[in-house]
């Protein structure tokens, strides 16, 4: 997790590479570090090695979606207090009441709005998850 002081460090799995694009823009400009991986294996190999401050996760993907990502840090004792924003059409998954009763969750539906997304990350990372800038 982050050194206090610096950008808290986000990782952003979609499979969108132009939604990537967005996201990255919009995160850093706010002050944050991201890092990017294109599906959940992606995802949970660079989760693993940067244990990052929060996870923005696309619930569906190939290879591993977004769900079954998110159960597998669960399930990891280095990542299990990750918070997660998921961004999907999808709110119904099997599982998703057991992820929100686990770990710090928030959905964000797409199309979602610049403002709405900034607002979900800050609230997830609390006060502590507010930019150096």
């Amino acid at each position: 997790m982050g050194i206090p002081g610096t950008p808290k460090q986000l990782l952003i799995v979609d499979d969108d590479s132009n939604l990537q694009f967005v996201l990255e823009v919009l995160l850093t400009s706010a002050g944050y570090q991201v890092e990017q991986a294109k599906d959940g294996i992606d995802g949970l190999t660079k989760a693993v090695a940067s244990r990052p401050d929060l996870v923005v996760l696309d619930g569906m993907m190939p290879r591993m979606n977004g769900w079954e990502l998110a159960s597998r840090m669960s399930a990891d004792p280095d990542l299990s207090s990750v918070p997660i924003l998921f961004m999907s059409d999808e709110r119904s998954e099997p599982g998703t009441q057991k992820g929100l009763s686990q770990r710090s969750v928030a959905f964000l539906p797409k199309p979602f709005s610049p403002e709405n997304l900034l607002s979900k990350v800050s609230t997830l990372l609390g006060a502590t998850g507010e930019s150096s800038r």
